[in-house]
């Protein structure tokens, strides 16, 4: 392994990053130096720790998840100045509601926002705009896009045909920790208040799946498909499901049949849910319409 990130003697560990780091199934790491605090054998005990890497500083959180540590990286880059670290922070304004649908974005005040030239958020603007999280205006910069329902209901379409074909190849790659995590991930995702937290672990959920097809282009269109829900997570989290007890657990669902095999199950459970879920999203949203049309 060329990459050495981690040090835990005689300890499986199962590495899952961003996407700016590769990604390792469960083996066994070795590294010169790691810095970690002391830690439990509980289940859900959490820690975090940093590893030494020559230009750049990892922070890894770790988690034990039936006596297995699991471990996410984030890559520190010293250059944080670039295109994608704009269109990152832009992600974040947005699931923390700084951002909303129908807010322009001037690139002159992002340059100062983030403290960067104006090329990078250029850069950043024209990713967002081809990905569908922002919409071009001649002369009055960017917007963040409107949500729609109609977009909402194809998105979803698409997703379950991308999933369908995840599920399956993915299956024989993963061991027990990897259910674990992700259902740990799934009931994160229930239970928090974040929009950005429920991003984030729903991101981590896919991950597991996505990664272990090991069907690349699979993951990058639903990667992308994931990027341009981001706009609608506020709505989810803070409006339509605004409490633990009144959100959608589709991907408990799928877990709990996912793990013993059954792969239609799986996806006929998680697909009930889901789309219930866009059903209540274009409910919400069609109501809306006539009262900005009176507007």
């Amino acid at each position: 392994m060329r990459d050495r990130y981690a040090v835990f003697d005689n300890c499986q560990v199962v590495l899952y990053t961003n996407r700016y780091v590769k990604y390792y199934e469960i083996c066994t790491f070795t590294a010169d130096k790691a810095f970690l605090d002391e830690s439990t054998n509980s289940v859900g005990a959490k820690k975090q720790c940093f590893f030494s890497r020559p230009g750049a500083r990892t922070r890894a959180l770790i988690c034990s998840v039936n006596r297995v540590c699991i471990l996410f990286l984030t890559m520190v880059d010293k250059k944080s100045k670039t295109p994608g670290v704009v269109i990152n922070q832009i992600r974040v304004a947005i699931l923390d509601g700084l951002y909303k649908p129908g807010d322009r974005l001037m690139e002159a005040d992002l340059a100062e926002q983030f403290h960067v030239s104006r090329s990078p958020v250029r850069e950043a603007l024209q990713a967002l705009e081809s990905e569908g999280t922002l919409l071009a205006t001649p002369y009055a910069g960017a917007m963040v896009r409107p949500l729609s329902a109609a977009e909402a209901c194809e998105i979803a379409e698409i997703r379950l045909g991308l999933i369908s074909l995840a599920l399956k190849p993915a299956h024989p790659h993963l061991a027990p920790a990897h259910f674990d995590l992700a259902y740990d991930l799934a009931k994160r995702i229930r239970r928090t208040k974040s929009p950005r937290e429920a991003f984030e672990c729903n991101r981590r959920f896919w991950d597991i799946i996505f990664e272990n097809a090991e069907r690349p282009i699979l993951w990058e269109m639903f990667q992308k498909l994931d990027d341009r829900m981001t706009r609608y997570y506020p709505l989810l989290v803070k409006e339509l499901y605004p409490t633990p007890e009144s959100r959608p657990r589709q991907h408990e669902a799928l877990i709990e049949w996912y793990r013993k095999g059954e792969f239609a199950e799986a996806l006929r459970a998680f697909k009930k849910i889901y789309l219930e879920m866009v059903d209540r999203i274009v409910d919400h949203l069609e109501a809306q319409e006539p009262a900005k049309s009176v507007e």
